[in-house]
């Protein structure tokens, strides 16, 4: 079963402006938004090869049916579920009580939704498109340094070679260095 979420709010940068600014040797103010969008696409790039969320965000999660066991939580460190829902054939939303049907643990290396105690997820006639829907919190303020670098050679690249795709600096031996340690890892 594949997952499909999006980004409800859109994350505070982990480098700022001026750090890309200083990293990339540009002085004046005429290229900020473009420097800016750069470090936004970085970012995104990096999310997307660690699966890891690297600043504070707000997700929502939506999956067509209850898995046997677990919802497991993209885009890790999971801080909080603000809630779990499902729409039924009607379009009827019910919105499940944390604790009394589902325990959060954010202690693991992905976040996860399990049933409570002695429950188990709905039976219910879903929806046809996105019946249940899971909103949560991930990310850590504090991006670790080696990704941040990675990001800062990132936007250098693609601020350099504004012609070729932005793919490319993911293929650059440093950036892949930096951040080979951080893919199927979790840090606190």
């Amino acid at each position: 079963m594949g997952y499909r979420y999006k980004v409800i709010s859109v994350p505070a940068e982990p480098i700022s402006l001026s750090e890309a600014k200083t990293h990339v040797r540009v002085d004046t103010d005429d290229e900020d938004l473009y420097i800016a969008s750069l470090i936004t696409a970085a970012r995104e790039l990096v999310e997307s090869t660690i699966d890891r969320a690297l600043a504070p965000q707000t997700l929502a999660l939506y999956l067509d049916t209850f898995p046997p066991g677990a919802i497991e939580l993209a885009r890790p460190p999971l801080q909080s579920v603000t809630g779990v829902s499902y729409k039924d054939c009607n379009g009827a939303t019910v919105t499940l009580t944390p604790n009394t049907d589902y325990l959060v643990d954010a202690d693991s290396p992905t976040g996860r939704i399990v049933p409570a105690y002695g429950k188990a997820w709905p039976s219910f006639t879903p929806w046809p498109v996105n019946p249940i829907k899971v909103e949560y919190s991930a990310g850590t303020a504090e991006c670790p340094a080696p990704i941040r670098h990675a990001m800062l050679l990132m936007v250098g690249h693609m601020y350099a070679n504004r012609e070729s795709g932005s793919g490319e600096a993911l293929r650059d031996d440093a950036v892949r260095n930096l951040l080979a340690p951080y893919r199927n890892r979790w840090w606190g």
